[in-house]
């Protein structure tokens, strides 16, 4: 997957988490909790949209990856047959796949999370 392919994604992703995650206004007592209650609330829908848009967006991120170590992977066997070297790169490329996911997914978690919050 292109770059920015992926970014577009991400971009995509982020929009709609923070447009279901909207905090919804509820009519409650008024007794000097209903503005904690409300913040509470919005911060709460702001962690549930981070988590999903965090999960999501390194699902995107790490498949694309692994398909490029899968794509390298058979590019290296066909020009060479199976060499040790090949295998060494497609795990190396995989887990960098991994670890690809895991940052993309935490910073587009975190990113979402402050825009939805109040």
């Amino acid at each position: 997957m292109r770059p920015f392919a992926t970014f577009a994604a991400l971009a995509v992703v982020a929009l709609l988490a923070s447009t279901s995650a909207d905090a919804r206004k509820r009519d409650r007592y008024n007794n000097g909790w209903g503005d904690r209650y409300d913040r509470w609330e919005n911060r709460r829908d702001a962690r549930r949209a981070g988590i999903v848009a965090g999960v999501v967006a390194s699902g995107i991120a790490r498949g694309a990856a692994a398909a490029n170590a899968d794509e390298h992977y058979q590019q290296c066997m066909m020009s060479w047959g199976y060499d040790m070297d090949c295998e060494r790169r497609y795990y190396e490329e995989r887990r960098d796949a991994r670890r690809t996911g895991r940052a993309v997914g935490i910073t587009a978690g975190i990113i979402t999370r402050e825009i939805v919050r109040d």
